[in-house]
């Protein structure tokens, strides 16, 4: 996080400079990194007019030499990019720094997936053959999906789709599932399972082992929501199994290469 930094000197004149916390890492998106190179460019763009802004050209200098060294040190990008990219936006910033006029934007825009090269094609494809404007996203990255969204419990979300999710029982063991249907409608199974006592869900098998348990059925957690894909969900539910060892589950999921106890 940086800041605006004012100094004075003994004469009365302030000087501006970006202040950076000492927590400050300079770790940006690294070069290696799936991104289009124009979100790339972009950054290093955005940096150096935000120094224009607001340093002085006394401390100018200086902040383009901090964004040199830690694009091309820090940050895994080419020497030659870096200083391109902010020889070019200085250039243009001195020729018309607020320009007036700016090219109208299509109509249409569209967001696609960020997979080089074929991206590049596409968006190429439609902006000269329909003047469609196309922006990118980054496709989904391995802590995004190790990662637990925190969604909430099933009473205040009973509708979402595609979850993994978590229930718990009384004596502290839990249960780790999926499913693309209603999150409610998979938990209503899971009751009427119990009720019958007909060992087909792992929870009532639990409960007629230990018959003075009780599941904590408005305590269940979404872990994961919104992934539609069935083996990308059945992927999510193995990796949070892994990580948290429910006692109550009778498999694994489905199998997950030995690389990723490390990971987990």
């Amino acid at each position: 996080m940086s800041k605006n930094t004012f100094i004075s000197d003994s004469q009365d004149n302030i000087h501006t400079a970006i202040c950076r916390k000492p927590t400050h890492t300079d770790q940006y998106i690294h070069y290696l990194s799936n991104h289009h190179p124009q979100i790339k460019q972009a950054i290093i763009a955005t940096l150096t007019r935000r120094a224009i802004a607001i340093c002085n050209s006394d401390n100018l200098s200086q902040e383009i030499h901090h964004l040199k060294h830690t694009f091309s040190a820090l940050n895994g990008y080419r020497k030659q990019l870096v200083e391109k990219t902010i020889r070019k936006t200085l250039a243009s910033q001195q020729k018309d720094p607020n320009p007036k006029s700016k090219p109208a934007p299509s109509p249409i825009l569209v967001s696609i997936q960020y997979k080089c090269p074929i991206s590049h094609q596409i968006s190429r494809l439609l902006t000269s053959t329909a003047k469609i404007d196309v922006t990118f996203t980054s496709d989904r990255t391995l802590k995004s999906m190790l990662h637990t969204n925190g969604k909430g419990h099933i009473q205040s979300t009973p509708n979402l789709r595609g979850c993994v999710y978590e229930t718990a029982c009384n004596c502290g063991d839990k249960y780790i599932g999926e499913t693309s249907r209603p999150i409610a409608t998979r938990i209503k199974e899971h009751k009427t399972s119990v009720e019958k006592s007909d060992m087909k869900s792992a929870l009532s098998e639990h409960l007629i082992k230990n018959p003075d348990h009780h599941i904590s059925w408005q305590q269940t957690k979404i872990l994961h929501t919104n992934i539609n894909h069935w083996k990308k969900r059945k992927l999510q539910e193995s990796i949070e199994i892994q990580r948290k060892k429910p006692v109550i589950n009778r498999d694994q999921g489905i199998y997950l290469p030995s690389v990723y106890s490390v990971v987990l």
